[in-house]
């Protein structure tokens, strides 16, 4: 069966359930999360999606400050150093940090390299270079995918990992307990670049006019919401990486709504969630995989 195209369609009609039914988060992954959750960490992972075969990558984000990293990879290209972040490798008593995404409450919180190696295993978390400015905005689903791509024999991958073909998503916890976001601009754009869109467009029909009286047919017209993020993925996806992670990682989800992240003007759609060994019934998301 042929792959889907972008811009993909933003509802998940029958025969596009044939294309993503078979999504399964990363089994690798899956290890990585119940080594956290057994050991008790409470840290943000930020995940991808391959759009051609439907696996979800999904890892530990922390992020390294620039000095450090001008510190440690003295002399070396930027391409090898870029990797080498990513996978971690730099001494274990290096300073790391935390949030990779920014939820209303969120601050940063330094822990040392060599904890989280304990907690889940050398080369288990990916790493990014902290903007002075901007700390980790842009860089986590980036940095994300350089560990899948310098990862491959650890997480059983054949083939190639395209970066236009990914989607993005992430889990974090907050006061108020533990949620997925839907949030990345390579929802928005493919590959985070361009003006072409990730998924086709939301429009409605305006009625059009003749001498601003006469009723003459209608068109469409993008329908955006000045209030919402554009980033988000579109309800029923977002449904569907519920559904997903909900199985594989053993999640009970508990109620759907809105996050607004600091320093962000709009709103992004948000699920939260408990572990599904606690008894907690999940939603119904409305969709069905085999």
């Amino acid at each position: 069966m042929s792959t889907l195209s972008f811009p993909l369609p933003r509802k998940i009609s029958p025969g596009v359930l044939d294309h993503v039914k078979q999504a399964r988060v990363n089994a690798h992954c899956c290890a990585i999360w119940k080594a956290g959750r057994d050991g008790g960490r409470q840290d943000t992972f930020i995940g991808l999606i391959d759009s051609t075969d439907w696996a979800f990558y999904l890892a530990p984000c922390f992020g390294i400050d620039a000095d450090d990293v001008k510190r440690i990879f003295t002399g070396v290209d930027k391409v090898t150093t870029a990797r080498r972040i990513s996978i971690g490798d730099f001494p274990g008593d290096t300073d790391v940090k935390s949030n990779s995404t920014s939820s209303s409450d969120a601050r940063m919180v330094a822990i040392k390299k060599s904890v989280l190696d304990t907690a889940y295993g050398a080369g288990n978390v990916c790493y990014a270079e902290l903007d002075p400015v901007k700390g980790f905005d842009g860089q986590s689903h980036k940095s994300l995918y350089r560990w899948i791509t310098n990862s491959k024999r650890t997480l059983g991958i054949e083939g190639t990992v395209t970066w236009d073909k990914l989607l993005g998503f992430a889990i974090q916890k907050d006061k108020d307990g533990y949620y997925i976001r839907f949030a990345s601009t390579l929802n928005e754009h493919p590959g985070q670049m361009g003006e072409s869109p990730t998924f086709v467009r939301r429009q409605v029909a305006q009625q059009v006019y003749i001498l601003c009286c006469i009723p003459w047919g209608t068109k469409m017209v993008d329908a955006t919401n000045p209030n919402r993020e554009p980033r988000d993925l579109p309800k029923a996806w977002s449904r569907l990486v519920e559904t997903v992670l909900a199985r594989d990682l053993r999640l009970a989800l508990l109620s759907r709504g809105n996050i607004q992240s600091r320093g962000e003007g709009q709103i992004s759609r948000m699920t939260r969630f408990t572990d599904a060994a606690m008894g907690v019934a999940s939603l119904d998301t409305g969709v069905v995989l085999v």
